[in-house]
């Protein structure tokens, strides 16, 4: 390859890595707010697909939508527990991404269990802690650490305690030997 034909190489280079990175940031942008609205966003599907058909077309794009790919997998996996309950990690997503998203979702989890505890929504939040719970299980399991997600999960666990021993309407032992 001359010189010249080297540089053609790597305008175009830049070019599709400018592209990704837009592409990336609208996909990030609307995952962050269909977590925020606690609804799907129109597109989001869309702009993932293309993504991943960049990433397809050209493999040294992947480390750019790494970031867009675990936002938009949290905000599937969120958005799907808030439908139903069930958080199912998309099986066309990178394990590893998934892994990511499972451990941000304990996060946007926590923050709706107290939003729900706040409403005095005790048993929305309860389920969103059992979830918590859960997901902390598997991460461990697959990672071998969850240590910066144990701290929040036993914290819910405390405040979903306190709350329940003040309105005494709970079998207390059912919040701690859960596990």
């Amino acid at each position: 390859m001359r010189l010249d034909e080297f540089y053609g190489v790597f305008r175009e280079y830049e070019d599709e890595r400018k592209r990704a990175e837009e592409l990336a940031a609208g996909i990030s942008a609307m995952a962050k707010e269909a977590i925020e609205n606690r609804e799907d966003v129109e597109g989001l599907d869309g702009l993932f697909e293309s993504a991943r058909g960049m990433v397809r077309e050209h493999p040294f794009l992947s480390p750019v939508f790494e970031g867009a790919f675990q936002s938009c997998c949290e905000a599937r996996l969120f958005l799907s527990y808030l439908r139903d309950g069930s958080i199912d990690p998309p099986g066309d997503t990178d394990p590893r991404i998934c892994l990511e998203a499972l451990r941000r979702l304990v996060r946007d989890l926590r923050r709706h269990f107290l939003v729900r505890m706040d409403r005095a929504d005790v048993d929305e939040a309860r389920k969103a802690f059992e979830a918590m719970e859960d997901l902390l299980k598997v991460i461990e399991r697959v990672d071998g650490t969850a240590e910066d997600l144990e701290s929040m999960v036993e914290k819910s666990r405390e405040e979903l305690y306190d709350y329940k021993r003040k309105r005494e309407d709970l079998d207390l032992d059912d919040v701690w030997f859960r596990r």
